[in-house]
């Protein structure tokens, strides 16, 4: 039922979020919202969903979780979102920030550079640690998103 209610709710924001350029939606705590748009490495589809991002001089840093899908009042989910596989199978994507829509290659932060990002983006949102805290399987995966020139 998450996964359910997670998706819908996804698709209220991506409507309100692009009716309003960003006006309505745009923002979750500390931490601007961006549509990220990727193709769906199974039906060749565009997918869209809004992701929390930090900016990284003209890179977006978004954080590969999936608090819906298996979520409960208790626990957050413990799962790698959809867009990340459709990323694995192509880094080519879209954002929509407000009314700008930007062409977009995915990369993955490592080592340091994904330490520093990490420590970042946890200060202006705590919540991110505590999605840490149950995900013990793995590393959350840190995603840059940089402009295609």
């Amino acid at each position: 039922m998450p996964g359910l209610i997670g998706r819908l709710l996804d698709k209220t924001i991506v409507f309100l979020y692009r009716i309003s350029g960003g006006i309505l939606e745009g923002q979750v705590g500390n931490l601007p919202i961006l549509l990220l748009t990727t193709i769906d490495r199974t039906t060749g589809e565009k997918r869209t969903v809004p992701e929390a991002f930090m900016p990284y001089g003209d890179d977006m840093v978004v954080i590969a979780v999936n608090p819906w899908k298996g979520a409960s009042l208790l626990k957050p989910g413990n799962y790698l979102p959809e867009w990340w596989f459709d990323l694995g199978a192509n880094s080519q994507a879209e954002v929509q920030v407000g009314r700008k829509v930007i062409a977009v290659v995915a990369e993955e932060a490592a080592g340091y550079e994904r330490q520093q990002l990490w420590q970042r983006i946890v200060e202006l949102s705590p919540g991110y640690d505590d999605y840490r805290k149950v995900t013990t399987d793995r590393e959350i995966p840190v995603v840059l998103l940089r402009p295609v020139s």
